[in-house]
């Protein structure tokens, strides 16, 4: 009878493993490509300076959005809302920013969104004229968390970085670092748990309105 030494036992064995993990490996990869995480590192957050197309933000309605010296720029639609989303994952608990800069209407918004599915979302702008707002909004209707309200730490015409921290019900806005509102959520408001994060603004002519974004930060919370 022919007999096989420990040496060859290990050597069959090995060569099954691989044959299995060759098999289930891609598959793990492709369901965390699908999912947005694990695979390509997004799960806890990202550091984008747009400094080139990584195919990870996409257009979800209005203008075109391009790649230029380091900042991704939109080109306003007359009368339409423009966003560019971050597509890999989507968050609950987070630190959001980016920091823009608009061109052209003063009084038109600029704004980040969180949380953001089919039913529900949270947005928190600002305009050139030193006013910012914050605003749940479902898929029917707006609610005004906080209305339009000026505030001295805009800066007109310029770039400004907008951030949202966000844990579970409570929420804190900041403009250029510095804090300009919080609230802490209760009732139905508290169905917006998770969402995909973005950036977007409103033009009211096609000619001379852009925005342009230097850079988009998340850090999981």
């Amino acid at each position: 009878m022919k007999t096989h030494s420990t040496a060859q036992y290990l050597k069959w064995v090995l060569f099954v493993a691989l044959i299995v993990c060759s098999f289930f490996v891609p598959m793990a990869s492709e369901k965390a490509k699908a999912e947005g995480v694990g695979r390509a590192g997004y799960a806890n957050g990202f550091n984008d300076q747009f400094t080139a197309n990584n195919g990870n933000w996409g257009s979800w309605s209005g203008s075109s959005w391009s790649y230029k010296a380091g900042v991704i720029r939109g080109i306003g639609q007359k009368d339409k809302l423009s966003g560019l989303e971050f597509t890999k994952a989507q968050y609950a608990n987070l630190e959001y920013q980016a920091k823009m800069k608009r061109i052209g209407c003063a009084t038109c918004v600029n704004r980040l969104y969180i949380r953001s599915t089919a039913v529900g979302w949270i947005y928190y702008g600002y305009t050139n004229t030193g006013q910012f707002y914050v605003e749940s909004c479902n898929s029917v209707s707006c609610t005004m968390w906080q209305s339009f309200k000026a505030s001295n730490k805009i800066v007109k015409g310029g770039f400004n970085t907008l951030k949202v921290l966000a844990v579970n019900n409570s929420y804190k806005f900041y403009i250029n670092n510095s804090m300009v509102y919080s609230r802490t959520v209760t009732g139905p408001l508290t169905l917006i748990k998770t969402g995909y994060v973005g950036v977007g603004f409103y033009s009211t002519s096609a000619v001379g309105n852009s925005l342009d974004v230097d850079f988009a930060i998340l850090v999981k919370k």
